[in-house]
C-alpha cells in the first residue's frame, strides 16, 4: 500500500489550496473522529488526501487522473477497515 505522509512528499508545511473534487469516504477510527479522503485539485494538479476530522492531513497522494484516485481510495479503504476499531461512516447513515 502506497501511504504517503503529506509532510515527506511535499516539501510544504501545510495543504495548498484545493478544491474538491469528489469524496470518496468517510471512516470512523478507534478515536471516533471521522476520516474523509477525497480528491482535490490544485494548482499543480490532482491530489488524493486523507484528513483525520476536518483539517488534520493524514496522507496525500499526487495522482493522474480521477480513475486512478478512485482506485487509491479504494485501496486505502480496503487496507484500513482491516484494522480493529475502523469502520464505515457512510455505512451508518
Amino acid at each position: 500500500m502506497a501511504w504517503s505522509l503529506f509532510e515527506t512528499n511535499s516539501g510544504h508545511d501545510r495543504p495548498i489550496q484545493a478544491e474538491v473534487l469528489k469524496t470518496y469516504w468517510r471512516l470512523v477510527g478507534p478515536t471516533q473522529r471521522p476520516i474523509t479522503c477525497a480528491l482535490y485539485r490544485t494548482g499543480a494538479g490532482l491530489e488524493l488526501r486523507t484528513y483525520l476530522g476536518t483539517s488534520d492531513l493524514l496522507y496525500w497522494l499526487p495522482v493522474s487522473t480521477e480513475h486512478e484516485g478512485a482506485d487509491q481510495a479504494a485501496a486505502w479503504k480496503a487496507a484500513a477497515l482491516t484494522v480493529p476499531g475502523f469502520t464505515d461512516a457512510d455505512a451508518k447513515l
